[in-house]
């Protein structure tokens, strides 16, 4: 692109700027924007549906609960049984495994859909590994994006859970995943070949490329269900024109489900609300302003490193689930439509009708995580001292100084005639401050 700039005639200024031109089915490796491979991801392409119809096929055949229902039974057990039967059904098809482009996990390569993986049997790594996501997704269970050096795998959650993070650069996280049967990890090119690997061997050597030892170095891993959050869909490439499989009567490798391993089955097992003593509305408030003075920054509030301000579109929502025994996650600085992730806040919510940041932020508070306004690196430190803090207070002198504020009143003082009132809410330390702030009221967290 040349760009002339002239002014009466003269010239003042020329740039040239090079631009490259993608197709949409190419991904731009993670040196450019790494979650994107996440639409990629394309449950709802034709060929999927007749993948999860031979994958019901198989559970029917064994005897097993042949629908595709993801973690409605609320069992590892089943989730594993779900992927089993994908995989047998992948393998009936006999694809064959190429060789990716030298170095795609840096500088991207293009990307086959699911029909044409399946119609001309043939893939690459990252190709297996988006198509077995695509299914996995569409079946109900959550899919995770797995990148070493020079080559792609998936993980799959048995729980229904996600990441805290969209990206994730740490694979002790996965470790832990793994050790706690949270998660398994799969090797998508196990099941290509004149001899494919059962399912439970793709598991196992799926777990090894994530050892401390493993020969490719670790990239990142790319959550789905966190992408979905973050409003990164499934591409649309229905225009390409890209072939569609049948449901194929006598597949050419006979492959069926095997053996389930023995889970530890303690998943999502309810919590037991413990409530206070009732009290009324007006005791509660002298309880929490027994000192009217400056000093109670509950009345006289001062924003410091003793305190971590939420971001949080519903307080009424988050008052309503603490009352009822609900128990939250505190996370870092939300990253999504911030200005780094390369899209545009102002063009996606005039396309899309709706602010996709609150979206954001309201799906992660159902999910029992809030985040706040403080980085991922600075906010562990700050809950870590608010911690001994309270601790502190507490064993010494039998006072609670933890408090979570909702609707903070803040107001400016103008020569005592005019206010200006602004709401905000937080949790923090309760302690000494300045001039007059704020009001709010608190209920212990």
């Amino acid at each position: 692109m040349r760009i002339h700039v002239h002014a009466a005639g003269e010239k003042l200024v020329e740039r040239i700027v090079e631009l490259n031109l993608l197709p949409p089915s190419y991904w731009g490796g993670v040196n450019a924007t790494p979650e994107l491979l996440a639409a990629f991801v394309r449950p709802t392409d034709p060929s999927v549906d007749v993948i999860l119809r031979e994958a019901s096929g198989k559970l029917a055949a064994a005897g097993r609960d042949d629908a595709m229902d993801g973690y409605r039974k609320k069992t590892k057990t089943r989730a594993w049984e779900i992927a089993d039967a994908v995989w047998a059904a992948l393998v009936s098809h006999s694809i064959a495994y190429v060789l990716p482009p030298k170095s795609f996990e840096r500088s991207g390569q293009q990307i086959r859909g699911p029909s044409e993986i399946l119609s001309r049997k043939v893939g690459t790594c990252l190709d297996l590994t988006l198509l077995y996501a695509s299914c996995l997704e569409q079946a109900g269970l959550n899919p995770v994006l797995i990148l070493t050096e020079g080559h792609a795998f998936v993980g799959v959650w048995l729980v229904d859970e996600d990441f805290s993070r969209l990206v994730t650069d740490d694979p002790q996280m996965l470790r832990k995943r793994v050790q706690l049967e949270e998660m398994v990890l799969v090797e998508t090119t196990i099941l290509t070949g004149s001899n494919p690997g059962r399912f439970k061997q793709a598991v196992d050597a799926g777990a090894k490329l994530i050892d401390e030892d493993a020969t490719s170095p670790f990239e990142l891993a790319i959550d789905v269900k966190r992408a979905r959050s973050a409003k990164i869909r499934p591409l649309d490439l229905s225009g390409s024109g890209g072939p569609t499989i049948t449901p194929s009567g006598a597949p050419s490798v006979s492959h069926e489900v095997g053996e389930i391993p023995q889970f530890e089955e303690d998943l999502d097992k309810p919590r037991e609300p413990v409530f206070e003593q009732n009290l009324d509305r007006l005791e509660v408030w002298k309880r929490n302003l027994l000192d009217l003075t400056l000093r109670n920054r509950l009345l006289n509030f001062k924003d410091a490193k003793s305190t971590i301000a939420i971001e949080c579109p519903d307080a009424a929502i988050l008052e309503d689930k603490l009352s009822g025994g609900n128990r939250f996650k505190l996370l870092g600085r939300a990253n999504v439509l911030n200005g780094s992730d390369g899209r545009d806040t102002a063009l996606l919510a005039h396309r899309l009708q709706d602010d996709a940041r609150k979206d954001f932020i309201s799906d992660a508070l159902v999910r029992g995580e809030l985040h706040t306004a403080v980085s991922e690196t600075e906010l562990e430190g700050r809950l870590t001292d608010l911690y001994r803090a309270t601790r502190l207070a507490f064993e010494e002198g039998g006072a609670n100084i933890l408090y979570l504020c909702l609707g903070f009143l803040k107001w400016t003082p103008q020569d005592a005639r005019r206010n200006t009132p602004s709401f905000s809410g937080g949790v923090g330390q309760q302690g000494y401050g300045g001039r007059p702030q704020g009001r709010s009221l608190a209920r212990g967290a």
